[in-house]
């Protein structure tokens, strides 16, 4: 007698919709995504803020949704990559889709996308087609997927599916940019996580009065040319002239220099402030008289406010007297940063715009530190 067949797991997909004054179509969004099926399903309800019936609909939600249901309430951010961040933290499976409160999934578009993602380990996001309906209605069959098309163009829709992997090496979404989600399959791309479409996976995106993307299309050739000098390296000197002229900026400017000691890490400052371990674990093992930075870079160029977000935490850490390791949160291009660097601190992959830099996670900063020791001896003068 043969054994039984064991059927395989099915894959785990986290849903993050965040929700601003749209409790009129949640319960829609929502219900498309628990009716999904081949694939373990959950939904994350990010509530940023909203004032109308937004927070009765979700609670709602959660109580009728079995357990596969959750909400968290923000205060209001202006912009969606914040509650976006937001859920995806507090997500727990390997793949995630975003999809705002006003649109909805197609039968088997999950399970199409965790399909073309399983089929592919080496890619970082899987998208489809998708279909407008509402105030217009038209359908975008989104071509293959092309690497070096993507920083120019964007055909990707925003529910396309991405491993929580690509994310953590991206840093989130960016709330300082437009276009968050076309900057962030870029930032995918860049760090290595490249995509794939799955082919007959289709979504419905709902046109309906203004929003963020209605607001940012009026800044279109602005956002881009912003877009551009936030990772240069992917464009040609004749774009990034074009971009520099957009912004009425004359030529590349030069980073401002920040001090740094001896020996310097990098890490993403993003990634620090969401894996808060990383951070523990280097204070662990460097202090204040060691001759170390901890350098915290800004992938959107914005040093001080990364400092800002990084306080509250550095506080929480016990990290911000006299007795802390030495840290920096800077703005310059990675490559800069990379080639005053010695080592990138990281629980992911080398992005490609800071490669040569070998990483260390968590559990790797014993060894960090005598990859530190040894450079100091190096520079010590002879007796």
């Amino acid at each position: 007698m043969s054994d039984p067949v064991v059927p395989a797991p099915l894959p785990r997909v986290s849903v993050v919709v965040p929700c601003y004054q749209h409790g009129r179509h949640l319960a829609e969004a929502v219900e498309s995504v628990l009716a999904q099926e081949g694939v373990e399903v959950d939904v994350t309800i990010v509530d940023d803020g909203s004032t109308d019936s937004t927070p009765e609909v979700a609670r709602a939600l959660v109580a009728a949704g079995g357990g596969r249901v959750r909400l968290l309430t923000t205060v209001n951010s202006g912009h969606p990559a914040h509650p976006r961040n937001a859920g995806v933290r507090a997500a727990a499976a390997p793949y995630v889709v975003c999809l705002d409160a006003d649109d909805r999934l197609t039968p088997g578009y999950l399970a199409a996308l965790a399909a073309a993602l399983d089929a592919h380990p080496e890619a970082g996001f899987a998208y489809g087609d998708y279909e407008a309906f509402g105030d217009a209605a038209f359908v975008e069959h989104t071509p293959p997927y092309d690497a070096a098309r993507l920083p120019v163009v964007n055909f990707l829709g925003s529910a396309s599916m991405f491993r929580r992997a690509a994310w953590e090496a991206v840093g989130g979404y960016d709330g300082s940019v437009g276009y968050e989600d076309w900057d962030f399959w870029i930032g995918c791309a860049d760090a290595g996580w490249h995509g794939v479409k799955a082919e007959g996976a289709v979504w419905h995106y709902r046109v309906e009065g203004e929003g963020q993307y209605a607001r940012d299309q009026r800044r279109d050739a602005q956002i881009k040319a912003q877009l551009a000098l936030k990772r240069p390296h992917l464009y040609s000197e004749t774009f990034l002239a074009s971009a520099r002229a957009i912004l009425g900026i004359p030529e590349a400017p030069e980073p401002v220099e920040e001090p740094t000691r001896g020996f310097a890490t990098v890490a993403i400052a993003d990634e620090v402030l969401a894996r808060a371990e990383l951070l523990q674990a280097y204070a662990a093992r460097f202090g204040a008289g060691d001759d170390a930075t901890l350098v915290l870079l800004a992938l959107d160029g914005d040093a001080d406010g990364t400092a800002a977000r990084l306080l509250p935490l550095l506080a929480r850490l016990g990290l911000e007297g006299d007795d802390a390791p030495d840290m920096v949160a800077v703005g310059a291009p990675p490559a800069r940063v990379a080639a005053t660097a010695s080592a990138m601190l990281t629980a992911g992959a080398v992005p490609p715009a800071l490669d040569g830099l070998e990483p260390f996670g968590a559990g790797d900063v014993d060894r960090l530190r005598d990859r530190a020791e040894a450079a100091w001896r190096s520079l010590a003068p002879a007796a």
